[in-house]
């Protein structure tokens, strides 16, 4: 989002857009050093147009324009969720193949070895 961010806060349009989307009453966390933080951004053609507060961002809103009150809540961008279940990560570096019995272990390992393509 940092991409036309302001200082002061204020909308980065260099010329009047007509933004496809709005967020307002937002805790936006901007990742720019010279805005951090604001309370509204505009999107156009999946593009941030306009950072700023909520009344300023508001303004650039055609009859067009869908808006979003994101009542408080935070919106951080790019953030991926890459979350795990534990309970299955050790499924990622082990396998079970059942077997529970020397003699089983030594029929499977000498069982014919299969083509890729019926693995």
């Amino acid at each position: 989002m940092s991409a036309g961010a302001s200082a002061a806060a204020q909308p980065s349009t260099p010329t009047r857009v007509e933004p496809d989307l709005i967020v307002v009453n937002a805790r936006v966390y901007t990742v720019d050093v010279a805005q951090p933080r604001a309370e509204a951004f505009a999107v156009k053609n999946g593009r941030f147009v306009a950072v700023g507060s909520s009344v300023d961002v508001r303004n650039l809103a055609t009859a067009r324009t869908q808006i979003i009150d994101a009542q408080q809540m935070t919106i951080t961008p790019g953030f991926i969720d890459t979350h795990c279940h534990v309970s299955g990560v050790n499924e990622l570096y082990s396998v079970d193949a059942n077997v529970r019995t020397i003699a089983t272990v030594l029929k499977v390992k000498r069982a014919p070895p299969r083509s890729a393509a019926t693995w």
